[in-house]
């Protein structure tokens, strides 16, 4: 008995981190301003150069990060990560974040706390430099 209700919390909570989850993913905008060219687009374990502003709702640049290299999966930033795959070279993609939003990131989270209404996040990807492959990639 006892295994079958710890079956059965796990269960329970495994099904709310699921809900929380895909609640989270629906309420993020984005959008493509700029298809970008070429037959590469971004994919998990893909190392891409890109710029990045953040900016509240109202057009106040918050962070601007010129030259930002990172690997789609190793989680260094996710939020960025999880949101350029499919993004192809001079693509320009925008975020918006609802203040709601709840996020580990704790930089991240004191903006979205002193923001009134959310962020913008405007990624242009300057390159895909290629994919690299390994056990600490997880685009999960």
């Amino acid at each position: 008995i006892t295994t079958n209700v710890r079956a059965a919390r796990e269960y329970t909570k495994a099904k709310d981190k699921k809900s929380s989850r895909e609640k989270t993913q629906l309420i993020f905008e984005v959008q493509d301003v700029t298809m970008g060219v070429g037959s590469k687009s971004v994919e998990c374990g893909s190392m891409v150069t890109l710029t990045r502003t953040l900016e509240d709702q109202d057009g106040t640049r918050l962070q601007v990060i010129e030259v930002d290299n990172l690997t789609v999966g190793k989680r260094s930033n996710w939020l960025i990560e999880k949101n350029i795959i499919g993004m192809k070279n001079s693509g320009f993609r925008r975020i918006t974040i609802p203040k709601v939003f709840e996020t580990d990131d704790e930089e991240l989270a004191e903006f979205l706390e002193s923001s009134e209404f959310g962020l913008t996040y405007q990624i242009f990807l300057t390159s895909i430099i290629g994919v690299e492959e390994g056990s600490d990639i997880n685009c999960d």
